[in-house]
């Protein structure tokens, strides 16, 4: 065991129980209510240059990629400076669009951490804008390792796999969770265990349960409940 995680888990006063156990944590849908603010910030950012602002189902249909990967997609050749434009509109929107986090994750990471299980986060995001959210939301200090996105598309199976070689641990000792059916694939073909987060106000309950995760939970609130049976 890396003995960076055994220095933490003494300072923190942490179990060794769980050692051998991870999380990894979705950002958009599941630490936060974000993706409207990422719509919005797209949007201002087409319209901060004068350019034709594109509709919500448009901007979402090419979700996937990073944020600069996204704007590669709708138009190369102004990609960066719609880029830099987003970025500027998304820290300046956070506070209106996302000002907290989901009630009751910070209370889910510190039952984790407690535990003395190695917390993660996997995104789509760009690092760029997954640190501005989880400056704002507070919650950097809980994870380990953040790992982002790819600009053409998901990569979280990949990132999924470097953590746990990172980490010295099977993917069959991580638990991994997201709001979407990508996030269960990308999971499951990691060797990780696919939990659903179902409470955001856009999560596709439906959608989740047609492939078949391991758990969905509507509320943070029942995915506590859930970890205080595993920590026993």
């Amino acid at each position: 065991m890396p003995d960076f995680f055994l220095q933490k888990a003494l300072r923190d006063g942490q179990s060794f129980k769980f050692m051998d156990k991870a999380f990894i944590f979705d950002v958009d849908g599941t630490l936060g209510e974000t993706i409207p603010l990422a719509i919005e910030a797209v949007k201002t950012a087409y319209g901060n240059l004068g350019l034709p602002v594109p509709s919500d189902v448009e901007i979402v249909s090419h979700f996937g990629p990073t944020e600069d990967g996204l704007f590669r997609m709708m138009d190369e050749k102004n990609c960066d400076k719609l880029y830099a434009e987003y970025l500027g509109a998304y820290k300046l929107l956070h506070d209106t669009y996302a000002p907290k986090p989901f009630g009751g994750i910070d209370g889910v990471l510190k039952k984790i951490s407690s535990a003395g299980m190695r917390l993660g986060v996997v995104t789509g995001k760009s690092r760029d804008s997954a640190e501005i959210t989880l400056d704002k939301f507070g919650l950097g200090g809980y994870f380990d390792d953040v790992a982002c996105g790819g600009p053409t598309g998901s990569v979280k199976t990949r990132r999924i796999l470097e953590l746990s070689e990172k980490w010295n641990l099977p993917t069959k000792n991580i638990y991994y969770v997201g709001d979407s059916p990508q996030d269960i694939l990308d999971s499951r073909q990691a060797g990780a265990h696919p939990l659903s987060a179902a409470w955001s106000k856009v999560a596709d309950r439906k959608a989740l349960e047609a492939r078949a995760p391991e758990m969905i939970f509507g509320s943070v609130a029942a995915l506590g409940e859930w970890l205080d049976n595993f920590i026993k």
